[in-house]
């Protein structure tokens, strides 16, 4: 049995991601665009909530 590679040393071995992931779909590939966005949308998100500005906002509607 073959010792799987790391991801980034598989895909930097590669002559294309297609050589990494052969068995990928367009549907496949959707899906793992939009979780990339939406963690990059929380990472983001998380400090933008604790401004002062988005504190006063959630006071000001909220409180």
């Amino acid at each position: 049995m073959a010792r799987a590679r790391r991801p980034l040393t598989a895909l930097c071995a590669a002559d294309s991601v297609a050589d990494v992931l052969p068995d990928a779909t367009a549907g496949n590939v959707l899906v793992a665009i939009t979780r990339a966005g939406h963690i990059c949308a929380v990472l983001i998100a998380i400090p933008a909530m604790h401004t002062p500005a988005a504190r006063a906002w959630f006071t000001r509607t909220h409180g």
